[in-house]
């Protein structure tokens, strides 16, 4: 097992943001924060990490590696989802390989969530894999 970065895990990337960005940020975190609630008991083999690379150039906003179910979950917050957009990024998943890991991804939809912090943090945990 490769050691572990703890600086680097569970750093919300925050760049230049305008006031449409904020939404994306807070469920970046929210969705980071529902996995660590979740997982809270195993949590020494959970790997969170956002604006993680992966395939072809593919940066995902939220990168979930669990060791001890050997799965991967990459959760891609997006606010507006063109047909193209989608097709492309199913492509990469459905051909990106994690060694000895199963991958799925979760497309989370920013149209979708509510404004009201408490309805979106319900919405967010019914998410989670």
């Amino acid at each position: 097992m490769s050691p572990i970065n703890y600086d680097e895990m569970l750093k919300i990337r925050i760049r230049e943001s305008t006031d449409a960005q904020y939404k994306h940020l807070i469920v970046k975190s929210l969705i980071a924060l529902a996995i660590r609630i979740k997982y809270k008991h195993t949590l020494k083999h959970q790997k969170i990490y956002s604006e993680f690379p992966i395939a072809k150039g593919r940066i995902t906003d939220i990168y979930h590696e669990n060791s001890k179910e050997k799965s991967v979950v990459c959760y891609e917050v997006q606010q507006i989802i063109s047909k193209e957009w989608f097709e492309s990024t199913k492509r990469i998943y459905d051909t990106y390989k994690v060694y000895q890991m199963n991958v799925d991804w979760v497309l989370v939809d920013l149209k979708k969530l509510d404004n009201d912090i408490t309805k979106m943090w319900k919405q967010i945990r019914e998410l989670i894999i």
